[in-house]
């Protein structure tokens, strides 16, 4: 069963959020806290990856790329643009461990605003599905979370627990 919102889905039909270039915190991360990692018999597993801005920085350092997204308008945009990766870009539950059976190794994981927009109970599932994916030593990066002091959490509706909000009609979350 798939958790994930269909409104990602939407977002890609509708041409939005196609950013193609890697980020830069991400790429400073991985450089400072992964580059004991970094070789080319290993594996990097993106959850959430978009339109793949990512993809061309892990290329380059080699490493096999991996992705688990929830949208499959963006999954087949992707296996059209990278052919190699069709077996590695697969659309699914990032917060369903049997998402994770299918990639093999993990060295690093990295999340760029994927996982924080799911609730407290699913946030916890995918950090214990990637903890245990990942190989000993491996590395979790996790990147633009949000934040409860954040002047738009007060926004929209609660829902389900005390992090999660719903119904946010303006703003940057």
């Amino acid at each position: 069963m798939n958790n994930f919102s269909t409104e990602w889905d939407e977002i890609y039909i509708n041409k939005e959020q196609l950013a193609s270039w890697p980020w830069s915190d991400l790429v400073s991360l991985v450089f400072r806290h992964c580059k004991d990692l970094i070789t080319h018999s290993g594996a990097v597993l993106e959850l959430g990856c978009g339109a793949g801005p990512n993809i061309p920085f892990i290329q380059a350092l080699g490493m096999d790329y991996y992705a688990i997204e929830g949208s499959a308008t963006i999954v087949n945009s992707l296996h059209e643009k990278y052919k190699d990766l069709q077996d590695k870009v697969q659309v699914g539950d990032f917060t369903n461990v049997d998402s994770f059976t299918r990639i093999p190794d993990i060295d690093i994981i990295i999340d760029r605003a994927a996982v924080t927009h799911n609730n407290l109970t699913a946030i916890k599932q995918t950090l214990d599905n990637s903890f245990n994916a990942l190989k000993s030593g491996g590395c979790f990066i996790g990147i633009d979370w949000f934040s409860t002091q954040h002047s738009d959490f007060k926004m929209g509706k609660q829902s389900g627990d005390q992090y999660t909000r719903t119904d946010i009609e303006t703003g940057r979350l």
